[in-house]
Formats: C-alpha cells, sequence, structure tokens
C-alpha cells in the first residue's frame, strides 16, 4: 500500500446547482487518487475548475490528511497539468516519483479508469440529475432534462460521494481483483 498511487481527472455525469441562488452550476470535475495494490481510493477532490495541478495537488494534501503519507511513485497521463512546475516541485520535495503513462495504451491507466466507471454507475447514475440520457438526446425533453433535474450541491454531492461512496461503502465492498477482500482490507492486511 501507498507505493504507486494513480491520479487522474474525470468530469461528473451530473449536474449542480448554486445552493443558494438554485442557479444550474453545469457538471464538476473529480480528482482522485487511487491505490494500486489494495485499490482503494487514497483521496477525491470535486471542483468546477477544469483540471489543473491545483485539483492534483489538493487531491495530494487530501491523501496526506487521511494517511499522513501520499505513494512513493505517482502514476499519471500526459497532461499538462501533470507537467507543472508546482506540482513537480511538490513531487520532488517528497521523493516521490512521477511516471507517465505511454500515450494511446488505455490498460495502464485500467485501475483508476475502472474506479471511475464504477463510481458511475453504482453511483452517479442512480442520483437525480445526471446526465445518462444525454447519450440518448432525441428522448431528452423538459421533463428528463438533467438541467431541469439538478439538486445537488457541490458540497453534498462531494460529502455523499466521498465519505457516503468511495471512503464508505466501496471501501467495505468485495473487489473482485482483491480474491475476497475489501479494498480496506487489502490495505490494512498491506500495512500489517
Amino acid at each position: 500500500p501507498l507505493d504507486i498511487g494513480h491520479l487522474e481527472h474525470a468530469q461528473l455525469g451530473i449536474e449542480c446547482l448554486c445552493p443558494y441562488s438554485k442557479k444550474n452550476l453545469g457538471r464538476p470535475w473529480v480528482t482522485g487518487m487511487i491505490d494500486a495494490h489494495s485499490r482503494r481510493v487514497l483521496s477525491l477532490y470535486i471542483t468546477f475548475d477544469n483540471p489543473s495541478y491545483r485539483s492534483c495537488m489538493m487531491s495530494i494534501r487530501i491523501c496526506v490528511q487521511r494517511f499522513n503519507r501520499f505513494p512513493e511513485y505517482v502514476v499519471v497521463d500526459n497532461g499538462s497539468e501533470f507537467k507543472s512546475t508546482y506540482f513537480e516541485t511538490l513531487l520532488a520535495r517528497f521523493d516521490t516519483t512521477k511516471k507517465h503513462r505511454p500515450k494511446d495504451v488505455p490498460r495502464f491507466s485500467s485501475i483508476i479508469e475502472r474506479w471511475f466507471g464504477s463510481e458511475n454507475t453504482e453511483f452517479i447514475n442512480n442520483l437525480r440529475g445526471n446526465t445518462q440520457i444525454m447519450k440518448h438526446v432525441r428522448l431528452v425533453k423538459k421533463e428528463n432534462n438533467p438541467k431541469n433535474l439538478a439538486i445537488w450541491s457541490l458540497e453534498d454531492l462531494y460529502n455523499y460521494l466521498a465519505f457516503g461512496y468511495a471512503y464508505g461503502v466501496y471501501d467495505r465492498s468485495e473487489h473482485p481483483a482483491l480474491e475476497g477482500m475489501s479494498p480496506q482490507e487489502a490495505f490494512e492486511l498491506g500495512l500489517a
């Protein structure tokens, strides 16, 4: 555990509202870090900003808050946010090695990409205001348009996604790659 961490961004398939004005703010981005050994979600950070070095650094900050350290190797894709001076300085300062995944080779990012898929099918697609119907634009009407059905504020969505699903349900559920163990059990067993 905490040897290799995969860091990636994805846009969530749900519309969010401002809690005060009730104005639709659009779809947020999630930055996540997954432990390669245990498949445990180390950190999640949600924002409306496009992926940037700030999202990466916040994800690392959350990982340090939760576990008092972060992985020795961080696997990233070839996005410009992973090549920023600030991000590389942070990793260098704490002797963390950054590894770039090869371009156009999806199997190198399968761990975190699969988690984003699970998070969408098991959690996001079951929430009101999800954008799943937008795949079939001809079926979208005023009554089922996600922009009109949005009820989630960014804070509420983060609390339910991070603490309810990722650090809770997903963390304690059996994972097929872990031979009947949950990510939490595999993480704790590896640390022991």
